[in-house]
C-alpha cells in the first residue's frame, strides 16, 4: 500500500511541475520584436499606435505616424534631432465607418541614449470615444 501511496506523491510532483513550466510559444511580450532605441540621443519606440499620433519637435512637426502605416501594425523607433528640447505628441482618433465603437490606444517609450526615461501607456479602455485628438504629451527634454 505505501509503494502506491509514493508512486502517487511522485505522480502528483510530476504533474504539478509540469503544469508550471511556461508554453515558449507564449513567452513573449509586446516589446520582443521591437526595433532597439538608439543609442545616440533621444528615440522614440511606439509599440501601439491607434490611430495616429503627430510628434512635434521644437513646436514643429517632425513626424506623422500616417506617412509611416507600419506604425500601426508593428512598433516603430523614431529617432529625435539632436537639438530636440521640447518634445510634444498629440495623439489622435481616427473616423471609423465599420466600427461599432471608436476606440483608442498609445504605448511608447522614450529613450535618451538608448537608456529608458519614461513609458506611457493609455487608451480609452475599449470605450467608444470622439473623432479628433485624444490626448498630448508634452515634455521638456532640458530636464531629463
Amino acid at each position: 500500500m505505501n509503494i502506491f501511496k509514493r508512486t502517487f506523491q511522485y505522480l502528483i510532483v510530476i504533474f504539478t511541475l509540469i503544469a508550471c513550466v511556461p508554453n515558449p510559444k507564449k513567452l513573449g511580450t509586446e516589446k520582443a520584436d521591437a526595433p532597439l532605441p538608439s543609442d545616440d540621443g533621444y528615440s522614440i519606440i511606439f509599440y501601439e499606435i491607434n490611430n495616429y499620433a503627430l510628434i512635434y519637435v521644437n513646436d514643429e512637426l517632425y513626424f506623422d505616424t500616417r506617412k509611416n502605416p507600419e506604425t500601426e501594425k508593428e512598433p516603430t523607433m523614431v529617432k529625435l534631432p539632436s537639438n530636440t528640447i521640447k518634445l510634444r505628441l498629440d495623439i489622435y482618433n481616427a473616423e471609423c465607418i465599420t466600427c461599432t465603437k471608436n476606440s483608442w490606444e498609445v504605448v511608447y517609450e522614450l529613450y535618451k541614449d538608448g537608456i529608458a526615461l519614461e513609458y506611457v501607456t493609455e487608451s480609452s479602455d475599449g470605450k467608444h470615444t470622439e473623432v479628433g485628438i485624444v490626448n498630448s504629451h508634452t515634455l521638456n527634454l532640458e530636464e531629463k
